[in-house]
């Protein structure tokens, strides 16, 4: 198990720790795909969470717009509401891919790197391909 899925489940964890009977007071649904979430550590500080086709898109909170991927607000949100599904970090990273580089057929997404070395191979090849040399 990678760095990304330890976070990614220790955040599931601090979601599934909520008492079901507080799930409640601490979502609340402002319109159809756009919810509130009350912070873990602080009531007054709500988050915004807006949905399309039952996949979480995006959030007003730091975490998610720094990193990208699933927390535990999200987590808490798909515990209520059990057809929404957490944000999945390379489907995202995939659109936003797709909308900054419509025509350029050239990119290339990773979605897992494993390893450094692996990491090193396909930036050389990346940068090969754009005519640029660089000496590891």
């Amino acid at each position: 198990m990678g760095p990304e899925q330890r976070r990614s489940q220790m955040r599931q964890i601090q979601a599934e720790a909520i008492n079901s009977e507080l799930l409640n007071d601490m979502i609340y649904q402002e319109t159809p795909g756009h919810f509130h979430i009350k912070s873990f550590t602080d009531e007054n500080i709500p988050y915004d969470i807006h949905v399309e086709n039952n996949q979480m898109i995006s959030c007003s909170c730091r975490d998610f717009q720094f990193n990208n991927i699933a927390y535990k607000r999200m987590y808490l949100l798909s515990r209520l509401y059990t057809d929404i599904i957490p944000v999945q970090r390379s489907s995202l990273r995939k659109a936003e891919f797709a909308e900054q580089n419509e025509n350029n057929e050239d990119i290339t997404v990773v979605d897992d790197v494993t390893n450094g070395d692996n990491l090193t191979n396909i930036m050389t090849n990346m940068l090969e391909t754009m005519s640029i040399t660089f000496y590891f």
